[in-house]
């Protein structure tokens, strides 16, 4: 794994791993990653969104290369570790930017946390796990404590669309395939613990959401995040909706330039408005 810039921080006995990519004198911005994703595989997000903003990438409790969190911490509670982090930092104001796994922490963290967040972009979003996913998502627990080759070829093919073809695709897909082979105990346990969190998650009242300048988006071809589940989060948000032609869940390997565009457009967005608001604490 490359190096990168990550620190292990213990806030009420809790585990986060931050990674910051300073821009002085920019607005800040929280950037939360998908389950089985780390700091460092998304460095490139984080660098391009430091040209514009000033950036923490973080592994909150349970995510990453953290220690595994319980599944009796639901979402609304990873939502409040988020808020202590905020804290932590000394934040009033950020921008959040979102993949995948963290969309309904993010959810809950605009919902109980109103005002704080400047701009939201949920890129492979959903509101929760359909009826229709739940059966194979959690079979994926049971996959993965018995057969971890069996768990990666399910875990791997569940996210991709065979529609998705040529050269790119393909190496995108066996590196995809040798990095789920090759997770830790730890890694894998954190995918339990997450699998049966979001599983038990609903998303309520999505009219305490205002943020007011939101993005959601997935791949056309997205055969886990179906692109009507995303649009139907997008319209109960208030948010605008796109989608990144031909591609699935691994947009964000195979579109990178276009994924960082998308993810950046709801700050953009926000840098039309006049009088934003401090976003930082005073000493």
């Amino acid at each position: 794994m490359k190096h990168s810039n990550a620190t292990r921080l213990h806030l009420n006995d809790m585990e986060y791993r931050v990674a910051h990519y300073p821009n002085p004198g920019a607005d800040p911005a929280i950037f939360l990653i998908g389950n089985l994703q780390e700091i460092e595989s998304v460095e490139n997000f984080s660098k391009a969104f430091q040209e514009e903003m000033d950036v923490y990438c973080v592994e909150l409790p349970g995510c990453g290369l953290t220690a595994p969190l319980h599944a009796c911490y639901g979402m609304a509670e990873h939502a409040d570790l988020l808020a202590r982090l905020v804290e932590h930092l000394q934040l009033t104001h950020f921008h959040l930017l979102v993949f995948s796994y963290s969309t309904p922490i993010a959810l809950e963290y605009c919902r109980k946390y109103p005002g704080r967040v400047m701009s939201l972009a949920l890129g492979g979003s959903m509101a929760d796990i359909p009826g229709e996913k739940r059966g194979p998502t959690l079979s994926l627990v049971n996959e993965v404590l018995h057969d971890r080759t069996k768990f990666a070829d399910s875990f791997i093919g569940g996210l991709t669309s065979d529609q998705c073809t040529g050269k790119r695709a393909v190496a995108i897909r066996r590196a995809a395939l040798r990095k789920c082979r090759q997770y830790t105990d730890s890694q894998i346990w954190c995918f339990i613990e997450n699998t049966v969190r979001i599983c038990a998650y609903q998303f309520h009242h999505p009219e305490e959401i205002e943020v007011p300048h939101a993005l959601c988006f997935t791949g056309a071809l997205d055969v886990y995040v179906k692109p009507v589940w995303c649009r139907k989060l997008a319209e109960s948000i208030g948010a605008e909706f796109t989608l990144i032609d031909g591609c699935d869940h691994l947009f964000h390997l195979e579109q990178p330039e276009i994924t960082a565009s998308l993810m950046m457009r709801p700050y953009f967005a926000s840098k039309q408005q006049d009088n934003l608001p401090a976003a930082r604490l005073t000493a």
